[in-house]
């Protein structure tokens, strides 16, 4: 017998290592499997947060209302990440966003939108930070849930059969009959318009944004006007001559 008989049979009568080396196989197996199936992370930024941070960042500003009805002659134009085009102006008379759309489109992109518009023409003050609302709306709630979770039943004498809640406390529990929804109290609005090939203006351009690779801004171009040069007879008389 030789020493590769001896080594085979040396397992066969070993079944502690046969067990161990299948089971170490098996596990490197499983363990390259699940490297190989695990997604990479996905850093990139859905468009509903896209304009946030820069929003973020505008200063604070107060509007006269003189200011707030300029807007309705400013427009701002976005491709969206899903290809869908989108021009939008602020109307201070609806205190709402016009858009003009060829889908449905979704509050978030809106919103998004909003966010940029206000970038671009340095008027926070008139896009809502629905974010912040919407921790003020669960801030709230939570606030309800606990007045609702310490009401106290104060009952009648022991011999009689109803119980009563104090007056402050029946409020409260008309109060927070839907304390579990969740709703801000202050939201941008939105009015669509028409179509983009319906929305139609002739004294001004589309030019590139600063803020954004597709969005574009109207910008208005003053009336090119043909310059003409006045001649004197005798000018004229000789220009005829040749």
């Amino acid at each position: 017998m030789n020493s590769t008989d001896v080594g085979v049979a040396g397992l066969e009568n070993n079944p502690f290592i046969v067990t161990w080396c299948l089971t170490t196989c098996f596990m490197l197996f499983f363990v390259g499997m699940s490297s190989f199936a695990e997604a990479p992370e996905d850093t990139t930024t859905s468009y509903g947060s896209k304009y946030y941070e820069a929003f973020l960042e505008l200063s604070e500003n107060s509007m006269s209302d003189s200011d707030k009805k300029q807007l309705a002659s400013i427009y701002i134009k976005e491709i969206t990440d899903d290809g869908e085009t989108i021009i939008m102006n602020y109307n201070s008379e609806y205190e709402a966003f016009h858009y003009w759309g060829d889908s449905n489109i979704s509050f978030t992109t809106l919103n998004s939108l909003a966010q940029l518009y206000a970038i671009e023409n340095n008027c926070k003050a008139v896009c809502i930070d629905y974010n912040e609302e919407i921790e003020k709306a669960v801030d709230k709630m939570e606030k309800r849930k606990t007045i609702q979770e310490n009401i106290i039943c104060e009952t009648l004498p022991a011999n009689s059969p109803f119980a009563s809640f104090k007056k402050y406390n029946m409020a409260t529990s008309r109060a927070t009959k839907n304390s579990t929804s969740i709703i801000p109290e202050r939201c941008n609005h939105f009015r669509r318009k028409g179509t983009v090939s319906e929305w139609d203006l002739s004294n001004g351009k589309w030019v590139n944004s600063i803020n954004s690779e597709t969005s574009k801004t109207w910008v208005i171009v003053p009336e090119e006007t043909t310059l003409t040069h006045t001649i004197s007879y005798s000018e004229w008389k000789s220009a005829s001559k040749l």
